[in-house]
Parts: structure tokens; C-alpha cells; sequence
């Protein structure tokens, strides 16, 4: 479907070379043509019309497809303004963002310290089952063959114990941290919070 109003869809869908010039429409047809060169024999008049009919419509496409190109690469001054790369930020938007990132930083640093902390209360065995299953990704079948080549005759590298020795870790972690959690409170509580 064409737009409307617009000099290559008139210009296509009419017989005649085709003009849109403010709202009014001008279409230029073969009897145009034929009254305009009386010289020319008819069929040497239809042949040379047609010829520019082909061109015209080829040129009223290409200044089309020109214009729409111009407009969905361009944009309005108000569009500008209110996309999100092209604004600046306030300097109280700088200030908020720089405080909420250093916060971050900061809560992550304490999330870090605390979860080592809890790590450091695992026994070695349980460590290290604990970071090849969460850190590693291995599957507990995974973990107890793993034990297996390394110490082929060491007692606990059944799957059931290694699934138990992880589910200690992961109830000594959360115990941890709970109890952390709790320390804080009274801490909170004092600065209204």
C-alpha cells in the first residue's frame, strides 16, 4: 500500500506523470504529451512517454526512499533532549549515584568479610566439598569420584556422605550468618533503623 499524498504513489497510480504541488495534484497524460509534440508520429510519442513515465516513477521512488531515510536517521530537538544518553545529569544525580555506588561497595565489602568469615568455621572437608559443589558446579557423584583417585581408600567418600558433608557446611553457613545478622540488630535499632 502507498502512502497518500505523496508524489511517487500518486505517481505510480496514475496513468500520467503525476505532481503534487501543496493540495493541488497535476498529472501530465500521453494526450498531454501527444498535444505537446505534434512532430512526433503517435507510436514514437507513446514509446518516449512511457520512457519517462518509467523514469519518473524510478526517480519519484528514489527521492522517496532519500526522504525517508533522512527522517528515521533524524531526529527532533525535543526527542534529543529527552533520550537518556543525551541528557546530563544534575549534580545532586552525580552525588546520589556516587553515594549509593561507594554504599554498594562498601556492603559488598562486608557481605565478602562475612562469608568468609563463615567459611573459616568449616572443617577442611567440608571446605572443600562445599566450594567444588557451589564454586565448581560438580554434582555430589562428581565430588565422591573425585575423592576416590586421589585417596582410594579413604573412609566418607560415599555419595551420601559427601551430600551430608555438604548440607552441614551449608547449615553451619546459614547458622553463621544468621548470628551476624542478629549482632547487627541491636546496632540498627540504636541508630533508628
Amino acid at each position: 500500500m502507498f502512502r497518500r499524498k505523496n508524489d511517487w504513489s500518486l505517481n505510480k497510480t496514475s496513468e500520467g506523470i503525476a505532481y503534487l504541488n501543496g493540495d493541488s495534484i497535476f498529472v501530465y497524460t500521453l494526450e498531454d504529451y501527444i498535444k505537446d509534440h505534434p512532430e512526433m508520429l503517435e507510436d514514437e510519442a507513446q514509446e518516449n512517454f512511457r520512457i519517462l513515465k518509467e523514469f519518473s516513477d524510478e526517480d519519484y521512488h528514489t527521492m522517496d526512499l532519500d526522504e525517508g531515510t533522512y527522517y528515521k536517521r533524524t531526529i527532533a530537538l525535543e526527542d534529543f533532549e529527552r533520550r537518556p544518553e543525551n541528557a546530563t545529569p544534575s549534580r545532586e544525580d552525580e552525588l546520589i549515584e556516587a553515594i549509593d555506588h561507594q554504599e554498594h561497595l562498601n556492603l559488598r565489602k562486608n557481605m565478602s568479610t562475612q562469608m568468609l568469615a563463615a567459611l573459616a568455621t568449616l572443617t577442611a572437608k567440608q571446605l572443600r566439598r562445599y566450594e567444588l559443589h557451589v564454586c565448581d558446579g560438580l554434582k555430589v557423584t562428581q565430588i565422591a569420584e573425585l575423592e576416590r583417585i586421589e585417596t582410594p581408600n579413604a573412609l566418607g567418600t560415599t555419595h551420601q556422605a559427601i551430600s551430608a558433608s555438604i548440607i552441614a557446611a551449608e547449615k553451619r553457613i546459614e547458622k553463621f550468618l544468621a548470628k551476624q545478622c542478629q549482632n547487627r540488630q541491636p546496632k540498627l535499632s540504636a541508630l533508628g533503623v
